[in-house]
């Protein structure tokens, strides 16, 4: 399990699920290990399905992992709600909008009874209804409800904290989807130097959030600062990446982009590089919710959470074990 969350932190997706499906086989047909052992591990074979783009396999297996917690645990049980919410997560992806910011609303409504506020299992669940929120559109209410959570970061921790960091890249990110692209970059400016002063220049959280800065100044029409950004991560993504890898392609694009945009303001031409992944009105978007590298580095944030949220007894990578959710 531990080998497969590293290979999933590094792009190498399909390992990935070869490790976690020999795993949930292995276990499956083991008397040592319990259901809760089992769903577990199915749990993290349905990540990375969705992370290796197949979200549909995901969401199937995810909804079999719910229909057997909810008819084994009670509706406030810990690892039924994380399903849940990983399930939400990937109906979201998916475009089903309406169904997963319901079940995360019945998230937090049951976290709200039985967890403290500010409690890092609850913050998760309000970051990934915001997140859902914003991507189906409801600008408003998830930039309220992401400051609200920054706030609380920033008030029980401190600005450092690697959730507070993400929960304020996704707050940009919901920002600059509204239009408000002005604010989203000072707010990814403030991320891009913090986390330079924790990660090193080759983290994915890192190369995540310098890839969102340059999208959204290029999308305020700031042409030259974005390439500011991603030039020095494309010095990264030749020197680590062959030419085949998403995340170098990523970068090649941002690269392409600046200049195409910067000439289709300048002349009223259509900007080639834009038609690299369907309309020009909707490569923002689309890079927003679908760009791998930004994926990788908020599962890496979300695994954090799941860490920080379990007991740090037994884990199956470890032990054979699953973790147990405070």
């Amino acid at each position: 399990m531990a080998l497969a969350a590293i290979y999933l932190l590094e792009g190498k997706n399909q390992l990935a699920v070869d490790i976690l499906r020999e795993v949930v086989r292995t276990i499956g047909t083991s008397s040592q290990y319990s259901t809760l052992d089992i769903l577990w591990a199915q749990h993290e074979f349905a990540r990375a399905l969705s992370m290796d783009g197949k979200p549909k396999d995901a969401i199937s297996l995810l909804q079999d992992i719910v229909k057997m917690q909810k008819a084994t645990t009670e509706p406030e049980n810990p690892s039924r709600l994380s399903s849940l919410q990983r399930l939400a997560i990937e109906l979201s992806k998916d475009g089903s909008h309406e169904e997963a910011i319901s079940i995360l609303r019945d998230v937090v409504q049951i976290q709200i009874s039985t967890k403290k506020a500010g409690h890092v299992s609850l913050l998760a669940s309000q970051h990934e209804l915001a997140v859902a929120l914003s991507r189906a559109g409801e600008h408003k209410e998830a930039i309220l409800l992401f400051e609200d959570i920054v706030q609380i970061h920033k008030t029980n921790m401190n600005h450092i904290n690697v959730n507070c960091l993400t929960s304020q890249h996704e707050l940009a990110m919901a920002l600059s989807r509204a239009g408000k692209h002005k604010h989203a970059v000072s707010l990814l400016q403030e991320v891009v130097q913090i986390q330079n002063t924790i990660f090193t220049p080759t983290h994915p959280i890192l190369i995540s959030s310098q890839q969102a800065l340059a999208w959204v100044l290029l999308w305020g029409g700031d042409y030259n600062e974005a390439l500011k950004i991603i030039q020095p991560v494309m010095i990264i993504a030749e020197r680590e990446w062959d030419l085949s890898d998403w995340r170098r392609r990523n970068c090649e694009f941002l690269i392409q982009e600046c200049p195409a945009k910067k000439g289709k303001d300048a002349n009223g031409t259509a900007a080639s590089a834009s038609g690299y992944f369907g309309q020009e009105n909707s490569t923002f978007d689309w890079w927003l919710q679908n760009c791998g590298l930004l994926e990788v580095a908020t599962e890496a944030l979300r695994r954090m959470w799941i860490t920080w949220t379990f007991q740090p007894s037994l884990s199956i990578s470890n032990t054979g074990r699953r973790p147990h959710m405070t």
